[in-house]
């Protein structure tokens, strides 16, 4: 692991005050902020999550708003909504519409997904969770013209899955594990996600382990891995 340096500091003492925000909405919405520092990894960033949850069934619904800025600070801010109807107690079908800027909060660079699947959730108790989901999404990716070159606009059609589950331990750990695999014509994808979170006062302690592998025809896949620390607003 790298060592510490004075700008991932400055990020993590950020990251450390996010778990006092409160958060209040109604009794059918949960929420909780993340907020957290890349620890190492080929690109060292800052984020901030804000997570919206209704559990009500048959019709469920999650928002996710997150912003994200590297060493060099440029920034993305991504805004997330999957509704999911629920056709039993451990069937639905889900939709998902995300869009995200490159750079600042406009549409001038930008990535739209809408697409949608379904999914069964295998275990569902008060300490832990499974579930299994295949979908198709169609990802758009605008870039404006410059003085350099001309606008940029790529729509692809990927299909894939994901699966990912969680388990508390004692009241006081929570194990998380994620992975997904998206496929198109010309590029395959696959990430996991590892975390470990530790029950502190309002909030929790997460450590996380990420993996990414990209495939662009017929070259050799590219991989890379990360870690990062955050605070919870939520356990």
């Amino acid at each position: 692991m790298k060592a510490f340096n004075i700008s991932t500091l400055m990020r993590a003492q950020i990251a450390l005050f996010l778990f006092t925000l409160p958060l209040s909405v109604n009794a059918e919405w949960s929420g909780g902020v993340e907020g957290g520092t890349v620890l190492d990894g080929d690109d060292s960033s800052t984020s901030l999550e804000l997570i919206l949850q209704n559990q009500s069934r048959p019709f469920s619904q999650e928002i996710n708003a997150e912003w994200l800025s590297n060493q060099d600070g440029f920034n993305t801010y991504e805004l997330s909504y999957e509704p999911k109807y629920w056709f039993s107690k451990m069937t639905y079908a889900f939709a998902e519409g995300a869009i995200k800027t490159f750079g600042s909060a406009s549409l001038d660079d930008y990535q739209r997904l809408l697409g949608g699947g379904v999914g069964i959730e295998l275990i569902n108790t008060e300490t832990q969770n499974l579930f299994a989901e295949v979908g198709a999404y169609n990802i758009t990716s605008i870039v404006a013209a410059t003085e350099f070159a001309p606008e940029f606009n790529e729509s692809v059609v990927s299909s894939g899955f994901a699966v990912g589950g969680s388990q508390i331990v004692s009241d006081l750990i929570k194990l998380e594990v994620d992975a997904d695999y998206l496929t198109s014509d010309n590029v395959d994808r696959s990430t996991a996600e590892a975390g470990i979170s530790v029950r502190i006062p309002n909030g929790a302690l997460k450590y996380s382990f990420n993996y990414v592998s990209s495939t662009i025809g017929d070259q050799d896949a590219v991989s890379n891995s990360s870690s990062s620390i955050s605070v919870k607003y939520n356990f």
